[in-house]
């Protein structure tokens, strides 16, 4: 039996790779591996004291500060390493830099980024990284030192092939979302909750906000999730559309004076937060994260930078079989979408009759976003049938796409994969090189 050591937050902690870690590894125990969950840093150093036992370890990274336990375990100890997000500056960046290792960081970016100036870096030491980490996504050297690295995003592997050419990567699908449960008494009861919780008709049509940013989070919450965008674009017709409302979904963040803009924009009453910590505009409707999904109509999830992931609540929304709106980006360009300007499919797009009905989404351009938003939340509200036709195809594509059976026979395929292939033979920075005894 392969004795496997799984480096990954877990839950209670929050976030897509504590949720896809507790969902894939019970599975993977019955597929012979016996595995030992390191979710934090006490773990971490007894299995760096043991990682002979071990016939192979798999790092879960994120542009998280959950994650930095795990960093210093993939360049000793080489094993399948699982790109949650395929850019991790800024997390990287900000634990050197607390911990005052700025020539480590400098000698780090230079070695990630060998093309660019090195005197880029000084904008990070200077505190000024911002989202211009994006550009530079830090992961070269975890792709070079790992055995394998696997993303969750399919269409980001030509962007991480580019980075560290010749080194192996591949595709895992990612999982999350419960049962389905559109269609039944509980979809009927949990939609009542939320629109009584919040003071409105049950004819509401509502839109969801949704950000599953947790507080190990280096972007803020409310501007990642282009909650004053979608605000503006809200006020901007929301006299052609009555009946829509909106929710505002994920933790509370100062980044944005959301209680403000909604007052500013007339919104007051057609906004709501759901369970905000210590907000003072915060509903309460006792509804589980897939039940306020499936309470909602429309989901938005516009996540800007784009850290070429696979979001949570997107897959959880489509598992709903929810309407969704994401943005039209280059990792989920395979992803079958609608553009809001023609109501037809985003290239590429099979050139079969039933193109436009088997799209599971609607994507906005983010070059003409404000516009684009304006255009699908109008459509969205007034369209019931649309929105029941991307709500069954999206649940659709989650059964063939990301279903827990698909993702848990990946995750089997990377680990033999990663089984079978050597320890890399690379040249890191000195700080990266583990330590000889």
């Amino acid at each position: 039996m392969k004795r496997i050591a799984w480096c990954s937050p877990w839950p209670p902690e929050a976030g897509d790779a504590a949720d896809r870690s507790a969902a894939v590894v019970p599975a993977l125990t019955t597929r012979g591996f016996q595995i030992d969950a390191v979710t934090n840093d006490q773990q971490a150093r007894e299995f760096a004291a043991n990682a002979a036992a071990y016939s192979l370890a798999v790092y879960h990274l994120a542009d998280s500060h959950q994650h930095e336990f795990i960093w210093p375990l993939v360049f000793a100890h080489p094993g399948l390493t699982v790109l949650h997000d395929g850019r991790l500056h800024a997390s990287r960046s900000q634990a050197l830099l607390r911990e005052r290792r700025a020539p480590d960081y400098r000698t780090e970016f230079a070695w990630n980024h060998p093309h660019v100036a090195p005197a880029i870096a000084e904008l990070a030491v200077s505190g000024h990284d911002g989202g211009f980490g994006s550009q530079w996504p830090m992961v070269r050297a975890v792709i070079a030192a790992s055995r394998l690295t696997v993303t969750h995003a399919a269409g980001a592997m030509a962007e991480l092939k580019a980075e560290c050419p010749g080194h192996p990567i591949d595709y895992v699908a990612a999982s999350q979302g419960a049962a389905d449960l559109a269609g039944t008494a509980h979809e009927q009861q949990v939609r009542a909750r939320l629109r009584s919780a919040c003071g409105w008709p049950e004819s509401a049509i509502v839109f969801m906000a949704c950000d599953p940013a947790d507080h190990n989070s280096v972007r803020p919450t409310y501007s990642f999730a282009r909650i004053p965008q979608i605000l503006r674009a809200f006020a901007a017709v929301r006299g052609r559309m009555p009946d829509a409302r909106l929710v505002l979904s994920g933790l509370e963040t100062d980044d944005v004076d959301v209680p403000g803009l909604v007052r500013s924009l007339g919104l007051d009453g057609l906004v709501k937060r759901l369970n905000g910590p210590g907000s003072t505009d915060s509903t309460d409707a006792g509804l589980s994260v897939d039940d306020t999904l499936l309470a909602a109509d429309v989901v938005l999830t516009l996540r800007w930078p784009a850290a070429l992931d696979m979001p949570g609540h997107w897959l959880r929304a489509l598992a709903a079989g929810r309407a969704t709106v994401i943005l039209d980006l280059v990792h989920l360009a395979n992803i079958p979408a609608l553009d809001p300007r023609t109501w037809r499919r985003h290239s590429p797009a099979e050139p079969s009759p039933d193109a436009d009905a088997a799209a599971v989404t609607v994507a906005l351009d983010v070059m003409d976003e404000d516009h684009s938003l304006r255009l699908a939340l109008q459509r969205l509200a007034a369209d019931g049938p649309l929105r029941a036709r991307l709500g069954h195809a999206a649940r659709a594509y989650w059964e063939a796409e990301h279903s827990p059976s698909r993702m848990v026979n990946d995750y089997a395929h990377a680990i033999s994969r990663a089984l079978a292939l050597p320890r890399p033979n690379v040249e890191l920075p000195v700080h990266l090189r583990p330590v000889m005894s």
